[in-house]
């Protein structure tokens, strides 16, 4: 037996009440398809200096293929960047800026570098290129070497390669205005490393 289903009106303004709190309280919708100027938007994001993102990063090498918890507060050129696996121990912790970095790798001991990549790659076998990584992460290409990249149709970036490494951005997510990468996939040789970020938080509290 079929069964038809009709609202009564007070029903249907209850129903619409709901969705509309449904709908305020939705998570960050995935960018629009309007086209951007890139020349204003890499400006815009340039600007973007203060940040905090929280993600999963995947890790694969000829010798391991690892998931890991990522958690990344800028703060004009001051980071902080805790790297823990999916219980929630810490794998490698890193705090400073571009000239120094004060680097603590579990079951390895605590370093002060200028060299931060190759000491991670030493250590665990695998390596994120953190100088270059803070502005890939907001989808643009760092300013400190040459790089080579490709647009997709909204005018964001689609793909990147630079200092070595290869760069593909398969999805952007709108806020504030702005669209900001929430997959980003990075290769250099047999290091392949996926970042998801699950939340951006724009202008956080230092």
């Amino acid at each position: 037996m079929i069964h038809n289903f009709s609202l009564t009106t007070p029903a249907r303004c209850g129903l619409a009440t709901v969705l509309i709190l449904l709908a305020a309280c939705a998570p960050i919708q995935p960018s629009t398809s309007i086209p951007v100027s890139w020349p204003q938007h890499q400006q815009q994001i340039s600007q973007l200096t203060r940040w905090d993102i929280i993600g999963k990063l995947g890790i694969r090498t000829p010798e391991q293929s690892n998931s890991a918890r990522l958690n990344w507060q800028q703060l004009e050129q001051q980071f902080d960047i805790s790297v823990t696996n999916l219980l929630g121990q810490s794998v490698a912790s890193l705090s400073g800026s571009d000239k120094e970095v004060q680097l603590n790798i579990a079951g390895h001991g605590n370093y002060i570098t200028d060299q931060p990549d190759a000491l991670l790659q030493q250590e665990l076998g695998w390596t994120l290129p953190i100088s270059m990584l803070r502005y890939w992460v907001k989808g643009i290409p760092s300013p400190d070497s040459k790089a080579i990249y490709q647009l997709n149709n909204q005018g964001l970036m689609d793909s990147l390669s630079q200092a070595g490494w290869q760069v593909d951005f398969s999805r952007y997510k709108a806020l504030e205005s702005l669209s900001l990468p929430s997959k980003i996939r990075l290769q250099q040789g047999d290091i392949k490393l996926t970042l998801i970020i699950k939340r951006w938080s724009l202008n956080p509290d230092g």
